[in-house]
């Protein structure tokens, strides 16, 4: 008796289990620096997925090349999953200078030739954002996409990096891409700071209208601070902003991939002087933990 008791029991609780709603999405942590890899607490979490941008004249800068030899070779070592996105070059006077098709191809061949290990890829990131190359040019976009897709072999390859710009994600950029032939695309990356830190879900909801196949936020985060947007020094707001990102992970089932941005903080972003632009770290420049992480755990456990 008591064992069909038990039986019985154990089958009420697996479908409970069954029943439960869980999230569709993956989750993965973006960042630039080789911290994360070596932090205890990062290797205590069930994650495996990374994310970090390339500008893309890395290829021929030797500082650039070494910090990403470092970062792949970091992630490939612990066993991390890396999503490498293609931008923008930062160095002075290259910033708004685009490759040309022959050089981007050059460029996606060289690094699936470094690092054989490595097999996704979003071809541009924030593609429609005003100081990429692409702002003004959709066409060029999706031309980088074609190109990653036949110079990359074997990889996953996102659309170029779609972020809400302007009205919105009903933007003209996205409105002439898909034209273009981005209507195609059956995977899209997305990144909505600004819907998930003002706790609404309105432009994703929007782009889901927009494009068919399935969607990977590539970059998602609680704002400590953005000056930018008004959002003051707060850690407890980024925390809620962390356990609501969780939630509409749940929401919204295409949202197959969800990136979170930035492991450290910015160093000195407490103090207003400092005049620092933007932190989303989970704990301070110095490794001081934040309610963020706390949010980050309590998130990933259920």
């Amino acid at each position: 008796m008591r064992t069909k008791i038990s039986l019985a029991i154990a089958a009420m609780f697996l479908s409970l289990v069954a029943a439960a709603p869980a999230s569709a999405a993956k989750f993965g942590i973006g960042d630039q620096n080789t911290p994360l890899f070596t932090d205890s607490r990062w290797s205590a979490l069930p994650l495996k997925d990374v994310r970090r941008v390339v500008e893309w004249d890395t290829q021929t800068d030797p500082v650039k090349l070494a910090g990403l030899d470092a970062w792949m070779g970091l992630a490939k070592s612990t066993g991390a999953i890396p999503l490498l996105a293609i931008d923008r070059s930062i160095t002075v006077g290259k910033e708004k200078k685009k490759p040309t098709i022959k050089q981007y191809t050059a460029l996606i061949k060289f690094l699936k030739g470094r690092y054989p290990f490595w097999n996704r890829l979003s071809p541009w990131n924030e593609a429609n954002f005003r100081l990429q190359p692409t702002y003004k040019n959709p066409k060029l976009a999706l031309d980088y996409y074609k190109a990653a897709k036949k110079a990359c072999k074997g990889c996953k390859v996102t659309s170029p990096v779609i972020m809400p710009a302007g009205n919105g994600v009903s933007s003209k950029w996205l409105t002439q891409f898909l034209k273009l032939g981005g209507k195609n695309i059956k995977l899209w990356a997305f990144h909505n700071y600004g819907d998930l830190n003002r706790k609404t879900d309105k432009t994703l909801t929007a782009f889901e209208k927009q494009v068919k196949g399935d969607i990977w936020i590539t970059e998602a985060a609680g704002w400590v601070l953005f000056n930018t947007g008004k959002f003051p020094y707060d850690e407890q707001r980024a925390a809620g902003v962390i356990d609501y990102t969780f939630k509409i992970a749940k929401k919204h089932k295409r949202v197959k991939y969800l990136y979170f941005w930035q492991w450290l903080g910015t160093p000195g972003s407490e103090v207003k002087s400092n005049n620092v632009r933007w932190d989303s770290g989970f704990f301070d420049a110095d490794g001081t933990e934040r309610a963020g992480y706390a949010a980050l755990k309590k998130g990933l456990g259920k």
